[in-house]
C-alpha cells in the first residue's frame, strides 16, 4: 500500500524507497541515483504509486535546475536559474490525473544598481523574479542521461566501424556511449564501475582484437576495460586499483596515456600529483605489469598531461607535461620484453604556468620524419616543437602563439593528418590552427612569434561551445579531411568539422608543399620574364629573333649570329635572381630530394645549390656555354644537311670536331681544338647538331630514371611524395 511507502531524495543525487513493515520497521527496499544532478531538491510523488509509478525529482546541473521523470526516465523540463547556491524557492505538483505538472520558481537575482548620491558607495538591491512553469507529462526527451558534475575527461577512438567516447566525471562516474558523427549525437552505451574519488583522465587505444579503456583519478585509483567482439562487450580486466595513501597528503593520478605496440600488447604510462610516471604492460588476455614507477625528473612537481607514439619497433616517444609548464620528452626502450626502461631525453618550458596538456605526432617520410610536439597552457599560449629523432636534445624550429587563448587553453589535439590542430579552454572558443612547416615565405600569418621562416601556427578557424567549465577534448578522423571533436565540462559537445571547403589555390599549394617530401620544379619563360628578362614574343615582335633561333643562321650571317648569342649570353649572366629563386631554392633545400626542370636558356637554376650534382634537367640547353659548330651540317645518322648554304659550310668544315665535348665560355669565336666557329650550346629551331643533341639527351634520361623512381614511390609502395610547380 502507497500509505506505507516513504521517497527520500539527498545531495548525493540519489533516491531512496523505504517501506513500513506491519511490525513498523523502516526497510530500505530502492536506491536509485541520477545521474544528470549533483543536488536533488524537489520531489514530486504520484498519489496512487501503485497505479501511476510517477516519481518526479529535480536538481541542479551546474546553473539549470532538471525536472526528471525518474519513472520513464525522461527530461520533462530545464531551464536556468542561477544555480543552486543563489537563494530562491521551487514548488511543483501534479494534477489529478498525472498528466500535467504545474509549479513555481522565484529566484532572488542581484542585480547591481547604482545610486546616484554623493559619495554614496554602489549598492546592490535584490531583485526578486518569478515564473509559472507549465508541461504536459510527455517523455520530452532534451538530450541522453550524462555526468551529473564536471566531466574531467573524454577519449574518443574508433571501434566496430562506429565512433565511441569514454568519459569520467567529477561525480565519480565513469560511461562508455557511441557517438552519431553525422547528427553530432551521444548515446550512452554502458556506465561502468564508479570510483571512490573523482575520475581525472582517460584514454584508449585500438588493438587488433579489442579496444583498451584506461581511467585514472583521485587517491591513486587506475581501471582498466577491455571492449571486444561484434556486440560488443565490456570487461573490466583490473580492479580499480587504490594505492596506499601517503601519510601527508591524498594523492591522484592526473593524466593517463595509451598506445597499442601489435600483438595482444599495450603500452600504458599514468601521471600523478607527486610527480611520478608509471609504466605498464597490459595484454588483452588481462595481465597487467608494472615494469617502472619513478619520479619524472621534471622537478618532482605533478603531471598534468601524458601523450605516447611509437617511432620504431623497440621505441616509443612519451611526452609529460607538469603544474610548472615544463614538457618533458622520454624515451621508453622496448627491447627487452620485461622492462620498459624510461629515461628523460630533453626537457623545456613551452608555458609560464600548467602545461596543461601535450599531443605529439611522428610523420614524414625515411629521413624526414619529424616529432611534432604541441602543447596548450594556463598561460593561455599554445606551443609547438619539431625534433628530429636522432636529435632529441635540440628542437629543429619552435613556435608560440602567446594569446591563442583568452582564458587557460585545456586540451590541444593534433589531427591525423598532422598538419593540423585542435584547441579549446575555458573561454569556449574551440579553435582549428595549421601548422605550416617549410617554408615561411607565404604571407598573411598572424599572432606568430619565432622561426616563422620554418614554422609557424596559423589559425584556420573557430566555433563556439555551449560546454561551460571546459576540462578536455578529444579528436578523431572520421576519414581524410573530417574530423569528429568532442568537449567536455559541464556536459558534452559533439562538434564535427570538415575541411573540405574549397581552398584558395595558394592554401592549397601551401599545404601540399608543407607535406611534401621531394619536390619536382617546373620552370618556363615567366621566371625569367620577373628578373627582367625578355621572352620569346618579346624579342621576336621588335627584331628578327626568330631567325636567330636557326642554326642556318650562323651559316648566312655568322657575325650577327654570334654577336647576337654573345649579348644574350652575357645579359643571362649578369642579370640578379628574383626573389622567386630565394624561395624555389628554400623550398628545394627542406626536402629530401628536388629536381628541376626547365625549357630556359639562363641558366639560372644552376646558381641554386638544391639542384647541383645531376638535379637539373635544361631541356634547352645553356646559352653560357659555347661549343664547336662543326656538328651542325651533319642530320641524325651522319648524313650531310642539303642547300647551296651548307655546301660551303661542308667546304669549310673539319671532320675532327664534328663529335667532341669539350664546352667553352660564352663568346668564345673559335674552337680550341680545330680553329672553326663556335655556337651556343643551345637546342634551336631545325638544328641536328648530334654534340648538342647529345648533352640534352642526357640530362633527359637522368630526369626520366627520377620521374620513374618517383612514380614507383607513389604508385608503387602506396607512400605519398608532394610536388610543386613553379
Amino acid at each position: 500500500p502507497s500509505k506505507r511507502t516513504a521517497v527520500s531524495i539527498g545531495h548525493d543525487a540519489s533516491v531512496q524507497t523505504t517501506m513500513l513493515t506491519s511490525s513498523n520497521q523502516l526497510k530500505p527496499c530502492v536506491e536509485r541515483s541520477v545521474a544528470f544532478a549533483s543536488a536533488l531538491t524537489t520531489l514530486i510523488v504520484s498519489e496512487d504509486m501503485c497505479k501511476s509509478q510517477q516519481i518526479l525529482v529535480g536538481g541542479y546541473h551546474a546553473d539549470t535546475f532538471v525536472l526528471f521523470n525518474l519513472t520513464t526516465q525522461c527530461q520533462v523540463l530545464k531551464f536556468n536559474c542561477g544555480s543552486w547556491k543563489r537563494p530562491h524557492d521551487i514548488s511543483f505538483h501534479l494534477s489529478e490525473d498525472n498528466s500535467e505538472i504545474e509549479g513555481r520558481i522565484a529566484v532572488v537575482n542581484n542585480k547591481n544598481e547604482r545610486q546616484k548620491q554623493d559619495s554614496a558607495p554602489s549598492t546592490t538591491t535584490p531583485i526578486l523574479q518569478a515564473k509559472r512553469i507549465s508541461s504536459a507529462l510527455q517523455p520530452l526527451t532534451f538530450g541522453e542521461r550524462y555526468h551529473g558534475r564536471t566531466v574531467h575527461c573524454a577519449s574518443l577512438f574508433e571501434w566496430g566501424g562506429g565512433a565511441w567516447c569514454l568519459s569520467g566525471s567529477e561525480d565519480c562516474s565513469v560511461k562508455l556511449g557511441r557517438i552519431t558523427p553525422k547528427a553530432s549525437q551521444y548515446k550512452l552505451f554502458q556506465d561502468l564501475a564508479s570510483f571512490d574519488s573523482c575520475v581525472r583522465a582517460c584514454t584508449s587505444s585500438t588493438g587488433d582484437k579489442s579496444a583498451l579503456l584506461t581511467l585514472v583519478g583521485g587517491k591513486l585509483e587506475l581501471a582498466m576495460y577491455i571492449l571486444e567482439g561484434k556486440g560488443p562487450s565490456v570487461s573490466m580486466i583490473t580492479p580499480k586499483k587504490s594505492q596506499e595513501k601517503s601519510t601527508e597528503i591524498d594523492h591522484r593520478m592526473n593524466a593517463v596515456t595509451s598506445i597499442h605496440l601489435g600483438g595482444d600488447v599495450f603500452l600504458v604510462v599514468t601521471g600523478d600529483s607527486r610527480g611520478k610516471i608509471t609504466v605498464l604492460k597490459v595484454e588483452e588476455g588481462g595481465s597487467c605489469t608494472v615494469l617502472e614507477e619513478s619520479v619524472s625528473g621534471l622537478n618532482s612537481r605533478p603531471i598534468l598531461c601524458l601523450d605516447l607514439v611509437v617511432v620504431d619497433p623497440g621505441l616509443v616517444i612519451l611526452t609529460a607535461g607538469n603544474t610548472a609548464g615544463v614538457l618533458g620528452v622520454f624515451k621508453i626502450d622496448l627491447t627487452s620484453p620485461s622492462t620498459y626502461k624510461c629515461s628523460l631525453m630533453h626537457s623545456f618550458q613551452p608555458h609560464s604556468m600548467g602545461c596543461n596538456s601535450v599531443s605529439v605526432e611522428y610523420s614524414g617520410e625515411n629521413t624526414s620524419k619529424d616529432l611534432t610536439i604541441v602543447t596548450g597552457g594556463d598561460d593561455q599560449a599554445l606551443h609547438c616543437s619539431i625534433f628530429k629523432l636522432h636529435n632529441l636534445t635540440v628542437p629543429l624550429a619552435t613556435v608560440t602563439v602567446p594569446n591563442a587563448s583568452s582564458s587557460a587553453l585545456k586540451s590541444v589535439m593534433l589531427s591525423a593528418d598532422s598538419d593540423k590542430l585542435y584547441a579549446v579552454g575555458y573561454d569556449q572558443q574551440l579553435k582549428a590552427w595549421e601548422i605550416r612547416r617549410f617554408p615561411g615565405q607565404l604571407r598573411g600569418f598572424t599572432n606568430v612569434t619565432g622561426n616563422a621562416d620554418i614554422l609557424s601556427l596559423v589559425e584556420a578557424g573557430k566555433e563556439r561551445v555551449n560546454v561551460t567549465d571546459v576540462s578536455d577534448g578529444s579528436c578523431l578522423q572520421l576519414r581524410k579531411g573530417s574530423d569528429l571533436v568532442v568537449v567536455v565540462g559541464d556536459g558534452l559537445e559533439v562538434v564535427n568539422i570538415s575541411s573540405a571547403v574549397e581552398e584558395e589555390p595558394l592554401e592549397r599549394a601551401a599545404r601540399a608543399l608543407s607535406k611534401a617530401t621531394h619536390l619536382l620544379v617546373t620552370a618556363g619563360a615567366g621566371m625569367g620574364k620577373d628578373a627582367g628578362l625578355p621572352t620569346f614574343e618579346d624579342l621576336n615582335s621588335s627584331g628578327n629573333y626568330k631567325s636567330m633561333c636557326d642554326p642556318v643562321t650562323l651559316v648566312e650571317e655568322r657575325e650577327e649570329f654570334s654577336s647576337f648569342w654573345e649579348k644574350m649570353g652575357n645579359t643571362y649572366k649578369e642579370t640578379k635572381l628574383h626573389a622567386g629563386y630565394e624561395v624555389v631554392g628554400r623550398l628545394a633545400g627542406a626536402v629530401e630530394e628536388a629536381y628541376c626542370y626547365t625549357s630556359n636558356v639562363d641558366g639560372h637554376f644552376r646558381r641554386l645549390d638544391a639542384f647541383a650534382e645531376g638535379k637539373l634537367c635544361e631541356i634547352h640547353g645553356y646559352a653560357g656555354e659555347w661549343r664547336c659548330a662543326a656538328g651542325m651540317g651533319r642530320m641524325e645518322g651522319g648524313g650531310e644537311r642539303m642547300g647551296e648554304n651548307w655546301k660551303t659550310w661542308h667546304a669549310t668544315c673539319p671532320e675532327g670536331c664534328v663529335k667532341q665535348e669539350e664546352l667553352l665560355p660564352c663568346g668564345a669565336r673559335q674552337c680550341k681544338g680545330c680553329g672553326f666557329v663556335t655556337r651556343p650550346n643551345v637546342l634551336m629551331f631545325n638544328d641536328s647538331d648530334e654534340n648538342v643533341l647529345a648533352g640534352i639527351r642526357q640530362d633527359r634520361d637522368r630526369y626520366q630514371q627520377w620521374e620513374a623512381k618517383m612514380e614507383e614511390r607513389v604508385c608503387g609502395s602506396g607512400s605519398g611524395s608532394g610536388s610543386g610547380s613553379g
